[in-house]
């Protein structure tokens, strides 16, 4: 009798086990999906919706609002001004490079853009920016106090 209650306690054991470590697993994968559906920003998506008649990928419709986002802030005057230093400086070995460091999520409405200068170690950054795509409105990041600043106050500040 006692074998029996040996064997049945541990059968038991081995199934509790069996399922306690199915779902762990399945947790875990649900941890992640919840996890990188948080971090999924808008290059991420990839369905198909109706612009002028035509059957589009969001991610062509994307990377056209990216360039459009770049070419702004590349044309901004203190980027241009800081363009040609570089150049001047550099004998023209070195350039200002545009990166999107930062896309719109759950919890950031904005475009975060890097003005950098690679100086063949690393990207050196000049320049941060915010820029949110629903009015392209571009706030400049101060990273030195943690805060967003209008282009306007931004000029003002630095005398541009």
């Amino acid at each position: 009798m006692q074998f029996k209650i040996t064997k049945r306690i541990f059968s038991t054991s081995v199934y509790f086990f069996i399922m306690l470590l199915t779902l762990t697993s399945c947790n875990q994968n649900k941890k992640q999906h919840s996890d990188t559906k948080k971090e999924d920003t808008l290059k991420n998506i990839t369905q198909a919706v109706n612009v002028g008649n035509k059957l589009t990928d969001t991610s062509t419709i994307l990377n056209a609002l990216e360039d459009k986002i770049i070419d702004i802030i590349f044309n901004l005057h203190e980027v241009k001004e800081r363009q040609k230093y570089i150049e001047q400086q550099t004998k023209d070995t070195r350039h200002l490079q545009i990166l999107i460091a930062g896309k719109p999520n759950l919890t950031n409405k904005y475009y975060w853009v890097k003005v950098v200068e690679d100086n063949g170690v690393s990207y050196v950054t000049h320049f941060n920016f915010d820029v949110y795509p629903d009015s392209m409105r571009i706030m400049y990041l101060d990273t030195q106090d943690d805060k967003e600043i209008t282009l306007k106050k931004w000029r003002k500040i630095t005398g541009m």
